[in-house]
């Protein structure tokens, strides 16, 4: 009489044999392909840092005089040329949006 033991099949031969049940081994494949489409808005966030400021006087400076005689006084105006140096570091940051998908109906025909 044999043992429970030998009366199980191999699990590696109860695999092959479900196999050739499905027809596996006869290769049947099938690919299938689809068009979607899909967005996504991308928005481009600048942002700049100044850095320390340098400022320069060009030259003299020019001198108006404007006289108010009726309320006796009189009014300079200086104006002075100057130059400015103001380093600036720009850049940016890109952030994705909602991302969206539809499946493409006559794609590809």
């Amino acid at each position: 009489m044999k043992s429970g033991a030998d009366n199980m099949k191999d699990p590696y031969e109860m695999f092959m044999q479900a196999q050739s049940s499905c027809g596996i081994n006869d290769k049947c494949e099938k690919k299938v392909t689809h068009y979607v489409d899909v967005s996504v808005p991308v928005d481009i966030v600048p942002t700049a840092d100044v850095g320390k400021t340098v400022m320069e006087c060009c030259g003299d400076p020019e001198v108006v005089c404007e006289e108010y005689t009726d309320n006796n006084v009189c009014s300079l105006v200086l104006i002075q040329k100057i130059r400015l140096k103001i380093p600036v570091c720009y850049s940016f940051t890109a952030v994705a949006g909602k991302q969206n998908i539809n499946c493409c109906k006559n794609c590809g025909e």
